[in-house]
Formats: structure tokens, C-alpha cells, sequence
């Protein structure tokens, strides 16, 4: 246990994150264009969000001692604003080794968390319309993740790619 807490507290350093409490740390709606709130603390790189998917093989990757696809993503995007969408953070609460919510709220540290906003609300209705309609749905978690995307005008990081390309308007990046 101690040595995950090690590995999260070097990653947020390897990717320049400050730790601060998990209520400190939310933003609210911007655009790509425009910093977030968080980025007077120095953080000038790109906007990335990153989905469960994600942070299980960076995990994967440490546990194991090697370096995968998802560690060397973030080794290139060094100066990377990185953001959870609200839908993570369940997601990775739900996770059997999260069963306290310290341990949580640590795991959640070196990133940004994206709440729920009525924009979100609504690209996950236009999606969901589109994708229903052409008979082409993905997994409700996926797709609220595509939504915080869209409102946000943030690209999703992701290696199951071809799943979220069905999202119209929504940036992909693969690692």
C-alpha cells in the first residue's frame, strides 16, 4: 500500500501537479482556449483527459515494472493539464481496493477532476440521440466520458479509439 502512495505522489511530480485536497482541485466549465482555473498554478500544457482504460494500464504498467503505452504517453504530454471526468472518479471508487475514501481522494490527487454541468448533460444527449439512431451505442460511462469531452473541448485519451471515434465531434488520442 505504501508503495502505491509512492508512485502516486512521483507521478504527480513527474507531470508537475501540486497535491491538494480533491475539493480544491475541481474546475469549472472552459474551453480549450481558454485557461482553467487551475493553470495560474503554472500549468500551461494541453488539456487531456484520460479514461478508466487509462489509469488500468498505467497501473498495470507499474505494478509489473515495465513501461507500457500509457506511461510513455504521459513521459511525451510531461507539461499535460491531465482531467478525470466525475464518471472516472466513480468508477475508480467503486474499485474493490478503494473501499476508503482516503485512499480514493490519494489515487485521485495528481489529477482534475471534471464535474457534471448542464453542458455535459447535454452533449451526452445529442450523443447518445445520434449514436441510438444509427444504431451504434457505446457503454453510458463511455459515453459521458465522450460528453465531458465535447463540452469541455478537451480530447479523450484513450486505446480503444474506433469506441469513442463513434462520438461525432469528439478528439481522440490514442496511446
Amino acid at each position: 500500500m505504501a508503495r502505491r502512495h509512492h508512485y502516486r505522489q512521483g507521478l504527480a511530480r513527474h507531470v508537475g501537479r501540486q497535491t491538494r485536497p480533491l475539493a480544491f482541485r475541481r474546475v469549472g466549465p472552459h474551453r480549450r482556449d481558454q485557461p482553467a482555473r487551475s493553470a495560474a498554478r503554472g500549468q500551461v500544457g494541453r488539456a487531456l483527459i484520460l479514461e478508466s482504460a487509462f489509469l488500468r494500464d498505467l497501473e498495470r504498467a507499474h505494478r509489473r515494472g515495465v513501461t507500457g503505452g500509457a506511461l510513455e504517453f504521459l513521459e511525451a504530454n510531461q507539461d499535460a493539464r491531465l482531467y478525470l471526468p466525475f464518471v472516472v472518479a466513480g468508477e475508480i471508487a467503486s474499485g474493490i481496493s478503494m473501499r476508503d475514501r482516503a485512499r480514493w481522494e490519494a489515487f485521485l490527487a495528481p489529477y482534475y477532476v471534471l464535474p457534471l454541468t448542464p453542458d455535459v448533460s447535454w452533449q451526452y444527449g445529442r450523443a447518445f440521440r445520434h449514436l441510438r439512431n444509427n444504431r451504434n451505442l457505446i457503454d453510458r460511462n463511455d459515453l459521458w466520458i465522450a460528453a465531458t469531452g465535447l463540452a469541455y473541448e478537451m480530447p479523450v485519451v484513450t486505446r480503444n479509439v474506433e469506441h469513442f471515434r463513434r462520438v461525432p465531434g469528439l478528439e481522440v488520442e490514442s496511446y
